[in-house]
């Protein structure tokens, strides 16, 4: 990475015209262990935050799933609200014209009888009249 390819260099830059061992301060050893601890702990801080960005754009992912899987059930309850509703409004509509017919039927039945009674009663009257 970019950390790792700067410590390189300032290793490489602390080191005298004479190499590594021109460093008076550090002995060679010393200063390559200590890159190399620095490297490692860069690597896994980066290996941290890799993991830690995975995480959360799992939980992106998870969570945006979930809200897709929730708009699916909510339109599928919308539509089976609806289909419930076209149901029930035919329902009615059959159970008003099934009314409508049993109305007619009595009323048809009334008219039956009441002309029936007319013929009778006329009958009778005539039948009084010739008497």
């Amino acid at each position: 990475s970019k950390n790792m390819a700067i410590q390189v260099c300032e290793l490489v830059s602390s080191q005298g015209p004479e190499g590594p061992r021109s460093n008076s301060n550090m002995p060679f050893f010393t200063l390559y262990e200590r890159v190399a601890r620095d490297i490692m702990r860069s690597l896994r801080l980066n290996v941290g935050a890799d993991v830690d960005h995975a995480r959360e754009q799992a939980q992106v992912e998870e969570v945006s799933e979930l809200q897709g899987h929730c708009k699916q059930v909510t339109e599928a309850a919308g539509n089976k609200a609806d289909a419930l509703r076209q149901e029930e409004e035919q329902r009615r509509q059959e159970n008003v014209e099934a009314l409508q017919r049993e109305i007619d039927r009595m009323r048809n039945e009334m008219q039956s009888s009441m002309a029936e009674r007319e013929r009778t009663s006329v009958q009778s009257t005539a039948c009084c009249v010739m008497m």
